[in-house]
């Protein structure tokens, strides 16, 4: 299962693990509206804004993290840690949940820059395996979860 927070960490969790993904420091977030209202628009917001043919105003906003969130990615073992009070240093699974977490974006069609936000588009090793991630061969949701080993179904968007 993925979640997360608008403009924040993206998370996924399998029941067994949970792996927060924090963003690159300075990173990009766009915030898309019909109607350009709130306290986030200003004359400069109007300059950088993106018109698309609906209309649809894209913004850049800078991407943060939550109050407290550390500079690096977190990774639970919830049946063990409920309450994710210890994270796990294990650089062989951290991998393999972020290489989970890339395969995920890519099979929901995430958009180019979330990538970039999460740290995700510099690591070449997992744009090889999701050019190896053929979305025709998984002809439903429980195929795509038993091929990354999630244990759970995914929703499909």
């Amino acid at each position: 299962m993925l979640y997360g927070y608008f403009g924040k960490d993206i998370n996924l969790t399998d029941s067994t693990y949970t792996y927060c993904r924090q963003l690159e420091e300075g990173s990009v977030i766009y915030e898309h509206t019909a109607m350009p209202v709130g306290a986030v628009w200003d004359q400069k917001s109007y300059k950088k804004a993106e018109v698309g043919h609906m209309p649809v105003y894209r913004v850049p906003a800078k991407s943060t993290r939550h109050h407290n969130a550390p500079a690096y990615h977190l990774l639970y073992n919830i049946k063990e840690d409920p309450s994710q009070q210890k994270p796990i240093h294990n650089p062989e699974l951290e991998r393999k949940y972020a290489t989970t977490l890339h395969e995920l974006l890519i099979r929901y069609e995430t958009p180019a820059c979330q990538f970039s936000r999460m740290g995700l588009s510099k690591q070449i090793e997992w744009q090889k395996r999701s050019e190896a991630f053929d979305r025709n061969e998984l002809k439903d949701n429980k195929q795509i979860t038993h091929k990354m080993g999630i244990k759970r179904h995914l929703p499909i968007l």
